[in-house]
């Protein structure tokens, strides 16, 4: 904090006096900013190339450091007619331009061929999924458009990242604290249509939260600072074995120094899912069960209304202010019918247990966020900061009825009642520095605190839930400072931080027997990425890239009583967990930005699974730290224009793991591989088209293997009313290919399988219409609030 102040204060370095800047946005026809844009600067009247670069993915670009007089800039794109201006540059004042490009039309016999947004994107330490440009996320939510986006699984709720697991969620540059179930289920609520972009970064920069073993997933929901009233209206009809309706609406009014934007969107429907299980019992004197086989089916209807309203305030061309508010509702009932069937030893006896569950959930999710940016001068020298209010409270009960008949008959209910709060505050500063040589200095701190509630209440049939009662207690303090440095030269750019985490944490839970646990530590995070252009047409590129990474325990998985999640079935925390520590280094090489060929190795200590204990037949969950992993893989990913109206993007991902258990030395191997493309038509009127096909290898776990997986997706669209609506039919998992299956392994005495379906297949007809009339954007600089949200955890 004294280094920010003293750089603030000082000003640091004299700016060179007879320098100007430039800086602009581009966008297409229908206002849409537009990334990967060829700009290029040149000094007049000789028509001299002097700089060149493209537009980030918000469609902006700048040139710092330019000598004062007359030049003309020019605009290009694929799809998109040349555009030029001629601009002056004064030392006094920064030059803006806004770039509205023509849309090209090219012939092609039957077929018309029109600029189409990219799908993916690749930048030198993200890939960018473009969400407008996927046909199938009709119909779709946050959580299904990762599941398809390059080089992300998902597997039973978790999501990884080239086969890394625990990654970090983002929401607008603020980290999600929410992992496990309540994760997806908040991701399930965000539509496809409220998202703009989803950026996937396997090593992030020392900038952003050190948290995450397998990188950040960071997802830009949709943001309007166009002048006057703009917005876009989309209903979705989705019909799959059971039926569900979704609408959103984006929108911003803009006047002068005022932006008002939001969006809202609200859910109706129905999930359904069918499993089946076996666990086959090794035999013994202690153990008369030889196996038992379940029949299980759920059906959870449920509504979600999101909504957000956000205002910027430009108080000057240099100075902003900005509030948002978003909030998430969630009601599902989950009803649960089971029918088990347990065969024993002695006398060939049997068992079957009918079930009656019904369980109900109550999410409100809240966050309240305060931005503030200002930009000193023409260099690039600007100051943010945000500070952040999140809340989360869920109320979640449940009642299970059970009768048994045959060898063992007896009846059973018990219910339970387990709501949980948490509160975060969080507080972030940044300072960018640029250099006269165009190197940057980039310094931060940020401070969160975090209050974790929870309560369990059991009653029932069985006297031993009364004893499983319990309260938990949690908080957790962290400071951090960070420092980076940006550096280009000639063909050779660097960038390179150092992030430093202070964490303080203590835990209470209250029972029968009461328990308490403090702890202290501190971690240094080092990242280094490293750039180099191999021919000055800049067609052939290496990166290599470094970075020290930590996973911390979820807050739930910390209480150490156990849950029941049906009659046979409890889930335990472990308060002892410490934190996994991963070193990440990956290889890459870039051709023309179209295809990338990437090598990685990740090494972690104490790294934290869920294991799984049998006691008396019963299995129980709990997460412990089991000792040392390493990870090697390789991916390639692509993009390939086979005809003018023909895109493909491929991608390929190999791992292989070996991890060194620290109880008894076991040691566990295996590879998994996956691949995908998505292939984008673009015929004449309007016409689009898609196809996206996954596979997915089993994979390795401690103890369990996940079984294969695949699926198809098709979609197509027609633009209508004059190109501001659109119509989209999307067929989900069009073979009913998706299973989720998990074979047992490396447990003690049993053996079995998990095999689940759910309703995966599904028709979506949805329609859109854009409204409001664009116009020119002002000059004033455009407001981006960074980092922020994790960590919540499976209740």
């Amino acid at each position: 904090m004294i280094i920010l102040l003293l750089l603030l204060g000082t000003g640091f370095v004299p700016l060179l006096a007879q320098e100007g800047a430039i800086a602009g946005a581009v966008a297409n026809e229908a206002g849409e900013m537009q990334p990967a844009i060829t700009i290029t600067l040149r000094k007049m009247p000789d028509s001299s190339s002097v700089k060149s670069t493209l537009t980030t993915v918000d469609g902006r670009f700048e040139f710092l450091h330019i000598q004062e007089g007359s030049y003309v800039l020019q605009a290009s794109g694929v799809g998109f007619q040349r555009y030029t201006e001629p601009v002056s540059v004064s030392s006094k004042t920064a030059s803006y331009v806004h770039i509205q490009l023509k849309t090209e039309v090219v012939g092609l016999r039957e077929i018309s061929v029109t600029a189409q947004k990219q799908a993916v994107e690749r930048q030198i330490d993200r890939t960018v999924i473009h969400v407008d440009a996927i046909l199938s996320n009709a119909g779709t939510n946050a959580w299904e458009m990762l599941e398809q986006s390059s080089g992300v699984q998902v597997v039973n709720d978790n999501l990884s990242v080239k086969g890394k697991q625990n990654v970090s969620v983002f929401v607008d540059n603020k980290p999600l604290y929410l992992q496990g179930n309540d994760l997806a289920n908040y991701l399930k609520s965000l539509p496809a249509n409220t998202l703009d972009k989803i950026e996937i970064i396997p090593n992030p920069p020392a900038g952003y939260e050190a948290a995450g073993n397998g990188g950040i997933i960071n997802i830009r929901l949709k943001k309007n600072d166009r002048m006057g009233f703009n917005g876009n209206i989309l209903s979705e009809n989705i019909r799959g074995k059971r039926s569900r309706i979704s609408q959103s609406l984006n929108a911003n009014f803009r006047i002068q120094k005022i932006n008002v934007y939001g969006n809202v969107s609200n859910y109706n429907g129905t999930g359904l899912s069918v499993s089946t299980s076996e666990r086959i019992y090794q035999a013994n004197e202690a153990n008369s069960l030889a196996s038992a086989t379940q029949n299980m089916s759920v059906s959870n209807p449920n509504h979600r209304v999101f909504g957000k309203l956000g205002v910027d305030f430009y108080a000057s061309p240099k100075t902003t202010w900005g509030i948002s508010a978003s909030h998430l509702y969630r009601d599902m009932l989950e009803k649960t019918t089971l029918i088990n069937t347990q065969v024993y030893n002695r006398n060939n006896g049997y068992t079957l247990v009918k079930a009656d569950n019904r369980a109900n959930t109550l999410t409100n999710n809240t966050n309240v966020t305060l931005s503030f940016r200002h930009v000193y001068d023409t260099t690039g020298r600007e100051l943010t900061a945000d500070a952040d209010y999140i809340t989360y409270r869920q109320g979640y009960n449940f009642s299970n009825s059970s009768a048994a008949y045959g060898y063992n008959p007896k009846l059973e209910t018990f219910t339970g009642d387990l709501p949980y709060s948490i509160a975060i505050y969080a507080l972030k500063i940044d300072y960018t520095h640029p250099f006269r040589n165009g190197s940057k200095l980039g310094v931060g701190y940020k401070s969160s605190f975090t209050h974790v509630n929870s309560l369990a209440t059991y009653t029932g049939d069985n006297p031993q839930l009364s004893d499983l009662s319990n309260r938990f207690t949690y908080q957790e303090t962290i400071h951090a400072l960070y420092l980076s440095y940006s550096l280009t030269y000639r063909r050779l750019s660097l960038l390179s931080g150092v992030r430093i985490e202070n964490t303080l944490s203590s835990g209470k839970q209250q029972s029968v027997t009461s328990s308490s646990f403090e702890r202290s530590y501190q971690n240094v995070f080092p990242t280094v990425y490293v750039s180099y252009t191999l021919d000055s047409q800049k067609e052939h590129l290496l990166h290599f890239s470094y970075g020290r990474r930590i996973d911390r325990p979820e807050y739930s998985i910390l209480n150490p009583f156990a849950m029941p999640l049906d009659n046979y079935t409890y889930k335990q925390g472990n308060p002892f967990l410490k934190p996994q520590i991963s070193q990440n280094l990956e290889f890459s090489y870039v051709y023309k930005n179209r295809l990338t060929l990437s090598s990685f190795y990740t090494r972690s200590r104490d790294i934290a699974q869920e294991t799984i204990l049998v006691k008396e037949n019963m299995f129980y969950r709990q997460p412990a730290n089991l000792g040392q992993q390493e990870i090697i893989g390789f991916s390639a990913d692509g993009t390939w224009n086979l005809t003018q109206w023909w895109t493909v993007n491929p991608v390929i991902t190999y791992t292989s793991l070996r991890s060194v258990l620290d109880t008894d030395k076991l040691q566990v191997k295996g590879s998994n591989w996956s691949a995908a493309a998505v292939s984008q038509f673009s015929f004449r009127k309007g016409w689009t088209a898609e196809v996206i096909t996954e596979y997915m290898a089993p994979q390795l776990y401690m103890q369990y293997i996940q079984g294969a997986s695949w699926y198809t997706h098709m979609g197509v669209g027609k633009k209508i009313w004059k190109d501001k609506g659109i119509v989209k039919v999307n067929i989900r998992d069009l073979f009913y290919s998706r299973v989720d299956r998990q074979d047992l392994h490396n447990l003690t005495g049993v053996i079995g399988y998990s095999n689940r379906k759910w309703d995966t297949r599904s028709v979506t007809l949805a329609v859109s219409y854009r409204f409001g009339k664009s116009l020119k954007a002002s000059n004033s600089p455009k407001t981006e609030t960074p980092d922020e949200k994790k960590r919540l955890g499976n209740q």
